[in-house]
């Protein structure tokens, strides 16, 4: 990029081999941007981040373990911050997640649709039992309010709890109301839930491993960094969804196992006997953890939505 001899914000004489003004601290740059240097300065102004970023994931990709390692030994200046790097990569894969969902959920939306138009009844399932509502039961129950829902139920000869309401309701509303909104609302919950998770799950390597790093926040940076990975290895799998209309989930879900493991053996020295033992533990603890929360978050989406 071509160097200036003048500053042009405050007319500061400038070194030809100056990168910034050494009286207001602006770029030494021309202003005469193409649309790389305009892109690249919008990105890092949002971002706050240069050619750090692509550091980070060159050592994340290629150096698996290797970057909590050095974040940890105070190696940190040519890096992006943990948080910083954790909030690009989620960010980008709910993007991803919420552009593929518009497109599927307008698809959805339009065979429910067709299927209005065509059927007098809807099939609809409440637990492990499949039942079908009627058109003019549909109609019956604009408000969705208790009363209305019940006797549906009722008719239905379906036990009227919370949960057989809760399900009948929301499913009366995604077939009139379209399913975008019930999706969209499961993402923000499923995001947040994503970023409680990483302290919790940095807890448990530190239950595991407390030996060899006696600091917390040694475990939670590299649980930090696991998550924004897995980000990635997730928006990978969206992509080919958004672009050839096909998932490649099982490759993407087994690359992530693989990523983890080698990545324990890099952080935590162990031996593979070892470090495999260790990964299956947390792999079925964390699960559980995982599907209970992932079962929270469906039935508050339900209940919000």
């Amino acid at each position: 990029m071509q160097k200036l001899t003048q500053c042009l914000n405050c007319q500061q004489e400038l070194a030809s081999k100056e990168n910034f003004c050494p009286n207001c601290g602006q770029k030494n740059h021309a202003t005469k941007d193409t649309w790389r240097s305009f892109a690249t300065e919008f990105f890092n102004s949002v971002f706050n981040v240069d050619e750090r970023l692509w550091v980070t994931f060159k050592t994340a990709f290629f150096k698996v373990g290797h970057l909590a390692k050095e974040f940890n030994q105070g190696k940190r200046k040519k890096y992006v911050a943990p948080i910083q790097f954790y909030l690009f990569c989620s960010v980008f894969y709910f993007l991803l997640l919420s552009l593929n969902n518009q497109q599927t959920s307008t698809a959805t939306d339009i065979a429910i649709q067709e299927m209005i138009a065509t059927q007098d009844t809807f099939a609809m399932s409440i637990g492990f039992r499949r039942i079908d509502v009627s058109k003019p039961e549909f109609s019956a129950i604009p408000d969705y309010s208790d009363i209305q829902i019940d006797s549906v139920l009722q008719i239905k000869q379906i036990p009227t709890t919370f949960y057989n309401r809760m399900m009948l309701k929301q499913g009366v509303k995604m077939i009139t109301g379209g399913i975008n909104p019930f999706f969209e609302q499961l993402i923000s919950l499923f995001s947040t839930s994503m970023f409680l998770l990483m302290p919790l799950f940095g807890w448990l390597l530190y239950l595991f491993f407390a030996s060899i790093y006696p600091f917390y926040m040694e475990h939670l940076i590299f649980s930090i960094y696991l998550h924004a990975i897995v980000f990635l290895f997730l928006s990978i799998d969206v992509i080919f969804e958004l672009v050839i209309g096909s998932s490649i989930f099982e490759v993407v879900f087994l690359g992530v196992l693989v990523y983890i493991a080698i990545a324990m053996k890099q952080f935590y020295g162990l031996n593979w006997l070892k470090t495999i033992v260790y990964f299956f533990l947390l792999l079925l603890i964390y699960t559980i953890i995982l599907a209970i929360f992932m079962s929270g978050v469906t039935i508050i989406g339900l209940l919000i939505a």
